[in-house]
């Protein structure tokens, strides 16, 4: 069986979204992080195949992610249940969210969705001092800018996978991406040598796959 056919088996078993738990800390999350990842693999179901199914269903999940209960405030969608300072999921809350709904956009058409990652887009904030994204939270306010390397390569990357919906979103942000680039890499590797956890080859092998889809989008 291939992995195409894989995958194609999971979209048809979909019938539901359940939410999840965070990672090794086994925070309770809302279904916000689980809807967007659903709709990445139904878009992708419904482009392969064409079955109305998959975009039927894509398209509600969609809808939910413009729905009050998943972004009570109009700003970060709330990804943590009771995890009140950290809510959105830092950064890779945001993105998860954002690329979903450029995948529906770019599947099955609505405006709305785009609209509504731009949106989120532009609610974010880039420090050209830094770098570096800072924090957008569930009520608006603007935290510090995020250390850990790797929410910041996800926060950057649905900006700039090569497709045009998500050049839509992007196309003034090259310079601020590239910009990051160099100051997130330059700061990974002043501290390799203090902490042994800094993952520094693998960030560097992702941002730099990341700037070569962005070069090739320009």
């Amino acid at each position: 069986m291939t992995l195409r056919e894989v995958m194609l088996q999971v979209a048809d078993a979909f019938q539901s979204v359940e939410p999840g738990h965070n990672g090794p800390r086994s925070v309770p999350e809302t279904p916000v992080r689980n809807t967007a990842h659903w709709i990445n693999l139904l878009a992708w179901a419904y482009q392969q195949t064409g079955q109305v199914r998959f975009a039927q269903l894509g398209t509600q999940l969609a809808d939910f992610l413009l729905s009050h209960e998943a972004r009570p405030q109009g700003y970060a969608y709330k990804n943590f249940v009771n995890d009140s300072a950290n809510a959105g999921n830092g950064l890779v809350g945001q993105a998860w969210v954002m690329e979903g709904l450029i995948s529906a956009t770019h599947a099955f058409g609505k405006q709305e969705y785009l609209e509504s990652a731009q949106e989120l887009f532009h609610q974010h904030q880039f420090d050209a001092q830094l770098g570096l994204w800072r924090i957008l939270h569930v009520d608006g306010s603007i935290g510090s800018a995020h250390a850990t390397l790797n929410q910041q390569i996800w926060d950057a990357s649905p900006r700039f996978n090569g497709n045009p919906a998500r050049s839509a979103v992007s196309e003034h942000f090259g310079k601020s991406y590239s910009s990051f680039t160099r100051r997130a890499l330059g700061h990974a590797n002043s501290r390799r040598g203090r902490e042994k956890s800094v993952p520094l080859s693998t960030a560097a092998r992702m941002a730099t796959n990341t700037t070569a889809t962005l070069s090739q989008e320009r």
